[in-house]
């Protein structure tokens, strides 16, 4: 009698956490390719100064000046690997007026190569890789002085369309 007890006693612990564990979809839904939801309209909804000359980087929160009406970026992405700059922001301007992008690499990009028509290319890192689902982009890049990077801007974007 014992035995069984000690069986029964292991056996319903078992049982309950398999039959407690969610059901698994069949369908995960549809495969975003990240950085497939760059091409579109975004529109500077933060940004942040780093001083990187520190020991310990200090950030700068301009969030509130950035996005007054007229100071924000507004730039346009196509599918093609071109960019127009809609609205000139204030603050650094990698950008240039127009220009191409191209990711570091297809499948799981984590930089973009920005290229302004007639200026010189520059590597910017993305904070992330938006899928065409997602409302939120962000960049980030260095602005060197004398050979030098001395700050590190983060541009973040909200999708427009």
């Amino acid at each position: 009698m014992k035995a069984l007890t000690r069986i029964f006693a292991l056996a319903l612990p078992i049982a309950l956490a398999i039959s407690c564990r969610p059901d698994q979809p069949t369908d995960p839904g549809p495969a975003y390719g990240a950085g497939d939801g760059v091409p579109g309209t975004w529109k500077q909804s933060s940004a942040t100064i780093y001083d990187i000359t520190l020991p310990v980087p200090e950030a700068e929160d301009i969030s509130g000046y950035a996005t007054i009406p007229g100071n924000e970026w507004i730039i346009s992405f196509s599918s093609d690997g071109t960019y127009t700059v809609d609205q000139t922001g204030k603050g650094e301007n990698p950008f240039g007026t127009a220009g191409t992008f191209a990711f570091d690499t297809a499948y799981y990009p984590t930089e973009m190569m920005i290229t302004p028509t007639g200026g010189t290319a520059k590597m910017v890192n993305m904070l992330n890789a938006p899928r065409e689902t997602d409302k939120y982009f962000g960049l980030s890049f260095e602005v060197e002085q004398c050979g030098e990077a001395v700050a590190r801007y983060e541009y973040t974007f909200t999708r427009q369309n």
